[in-house]
């Protein structure tokens, strides 16, 4: 009945930072990728990242869509290849302290209160959250 999805589950700053690293692996060049951050401080959770990730990331082009909150936003440097807009804060503060990434055929969470990710590769469910991402996306 189908395949199954393939699910890794990572723990530690390694862990997180694997997941990134899988993001830039995973994507070609000029590829979109979609996020959700609502990190309660995002220069704190910058350890996260691999050191090669932002050089890699640029030299790809990749673009970025992405859904935050207002402290997120106002700690970025605008960026031509990304879009962001905020979570109204009638809604709370959005700041779970998680990261959502959605990309390839994947969805990846990093969870930076107890340092550990998930990524869930299978065709259909990132397609199934990519859907929800530009809806939301587009009545923000």
């Amino acid at each position: 009945a189908g395949q199954r999805p393939i699910v890794k589950f990572l723990q530690g700053k390694k862990g997180i930072q694997f997941m990134f690293e899988d993001l830039v692996a995973t994507l070609k060049k000029g590829d979109i990728f979609y996020r959700y951050s609502s990190a309660k401080d995002s220069i704190k959770n910058e350890k996260y990242l691999p050191a090669n990730y932002r050089k890699i990331r640029d030299q790809k082009q990749l673009e970025r869509f992405v859904i935050t909150n207002e402290f997120v936003s106002k700690q970025k440097k605008p960026r031509l290849e990304r879009a962001t807009k905020l979570v109204p804060q009638q809604y709370g503060l959005f700041d779970y302290n998680i990261t959502q990434l959605i990309y390839g055929d994947k969805v990846a969470f990093a969870d930076y209160n107890t340092e550990t990710a998930i990524i869930i590769e299978d065709p259909q469910i990132a397609e199934f959250q990519k859907k929800i991402f530009k809806l939301l996306y587009d009545k923000l």
